[in-house]
């Protein structure tokens, strides 16, 4: 595992674009699979700059890595968590073209690591990690540590979800599906980020505490291939 630690968020988002870039570059087909969320978001709009820089990147390619689905009152699917945080912040500013974007879906996703398999692999995956320890879609109380991919059937009886449905107003989801830390162990080049004091105490926890079943983030130091990057605030808490 390597640390790197930088001043603050902009210098955070300032080295993982130009790590994603540097990774597009290589002269082969590149395969990459990037997270949603909040951390990374001023990283995309510097990593689309950095891209309109660049006269081809035909050979890049990107695969999601999560999905939960959403469903309104009718029960009918009307949008993708993932794959819709992803087209806004992502995709549709970077103009990546619907052949280049492989997205878990409902009919897919069980196939997913050989799909990417028979692609090659993927080059790099960016994760983050929320403040419960969950990296993906593997949450608190629900991991399946064995498998390479799987699917969860959202209930109360896990803390986190009423938080989550509530984050969505009035649609609602009964179940999510995620790559699993098997999978992780195949990728060339994961890469997680972290910034802010509200998580310094999970950083401290995933990276220096013992191995725990209910804190999934824990169990990705035990990846060969890991660069974690932090931003001073996250890691005020870890050794130096």
């Amino acid at each position: 595992m390597k640390k790197l630690v930088v001043k603050d968020y902009e210098a955070l988002s300032e080295m993982t674009a130009n790590l994603v870039l540097s990774t597009m570059l290589q002269d082969k087909r590149v395969n990459l699979s990037l997270t949603g969320g909040s951390t990374p978001k001023r990283m995309y709009e510097l990593l689309v700059d950095k891209m309109a820089g660049v006269e081809d990147l035909s050979n890049v390619f990107y695969y999601t890595f999560d999905e939960t689905p959403i469903r309104n009152q009718e029960d009918v699917v009307v949008g993708f968590d993932n794959l819709d945080g992803l087209n806004r912040c992502f995709f549709e500013p970077a103009a990546v073209e619907a052949g280049h974007l492989t997205a878990m879906n409902d009919e897919n996703y069980l196939d997913f690591p050989q799909l990417m398999a028979d692609d090659g692999g993927l080059d790099l995956m960016l994760i983050g990690m929320g403040d419960d320890g969950h990296f993906c879609a593997n949450m608190p109380e629900c991991t399946q540590y064995d498998q390479e991919v799987y699917r969860v059937e959202l209930s109360d009886i896990y803390p986190w979800n009423a938080p989550y449905q509530e984050s969505i107003g009035e649609n609602h989801s009964d179940y999510m599906y995620t790559l699993g830390l098997p999978a992780l162990l195949k990728v060339k080049h994961v890469v997680l980020i972290v910034n802010g004091v509200k998580k310094a105490q999970a950083v401290k926890r995933a990276l220096e505490g013992p191995l725990d079943a209910a804190f999934p983030s824990s169990y990705l130091r035990l990846l060969p291939n890991l660069t974690v990057i932090l931003d001073e605030e996250a890691a005020e808490l870890i050794e130096k």
